[in-house]
């Protein structure tokens, strides 16, 4: 039996996702029928991004993986090293922008490939942490012009997509995904609290939906679904501002 850590991905007619056993699996949305199945050799965490045909996944190895997301042929592949001591081996999801990919690794660098050859255009130490971990996990986000993007110590940066230049350092305790609703990134902190941030790069607290760390949140009209360490969800109305419904349903 398969274990999955990562959220699948819809391509035309087909779901695609990845296992811990690192195999990716392509199947018809509809029939469940395997289109393709590869090994990319480590486990696939990182949620898998799919521009032009091109399917883009990050793996716990550190390794970078560009397929067609059609057939499942490789087209490229990348593979950083990374000290253990100064990470927690955190996988995040990429972003395309224009004809460039980019990924966070757990060294705390930002990456940017050519998207048809996966060539380095740039690499850049963004996560100056003093903690002991650099991690730039979870998502990265086009946000206006230039790109956003957390670490595990909790600082959201802003970043010159061109060049890798940090714009903005915010000590925002995330400890979520970042969503992009209107013109603001919307994400979850350490304490609970459903925080945005806007074009004036202000820090705000939207309203307290936990009294434990959030570990991930979604967008369903205009509210926020969010979960806590302790497995509790909450549905929080970003127009109210006040939480409308909460269920414990664990961490199993």
């Amino acid at each position: 039996q398969e274990n999955y850590s990562s959220s699948p991905v819809i391509y035309e007619d087909s779901i695609i996702y990845g296992a811990q056993s690192g195999r990716v699996y392509s199947r018809k949305l509809v029939s469940g029928e395997l289109n393709y199945e590869l090994d990319v050799g480590a486990s696939v965490d990182g949620e898998p991004v799919v521009s032009k045909g091109r399917l883009f996944i990050q793996l716990r190895n550190h390794q970078v993986f560009a397929l067609d997301a059609t057939t499942g042929k490789t087209l490229w592949s990348y593979k950083k090293s990374v000290t253990a001591k100064t990470s927690i081996q955190g996988v995040g999801k990429g972003v395309v922008l224009d004809n460039k990919v980019y990924f966070g690794f757990a060294d705390g660098d930002l990456v940017s490939f050519r998207v048809e050859t996966g060539d380095v255009v740039w690499e850049k130490k963004v996560a100056q942490s003093q903690d002991k971990f650099l991690d730039l996990n979870w998502s990265i986000v086009k946000f206006n012009k230039f790109l956003a993007t957390t670490d595990a110590s909790g600082f959201l940066y802003i970043i010159n997509a061109n060049n890798g230049e940090v714009i903005q350092q915010l000590d925002a305790s995330s400890s979520t995904n970042l969503i992009l609703f209107d013109s603001s990134i919307i994400f979850g902190d350490t304490y609970g609290n459903i925080k945005s941030v806007d074009s004036s790069y202000e820090v705000k607290s939207l309203g307290r939906v936990s009294k434990r760390s959030l570990t991930r949140i979604n967008q369903w009209r205009n509210m926020i679904i969010s979960s806590d360490i302790e497995g509790v969800f909450t549905l929080f109305s970003l127009d109210e501002r006040t939480t409308l419904f909460r269920k414990m349903l664990g961490n199993n």
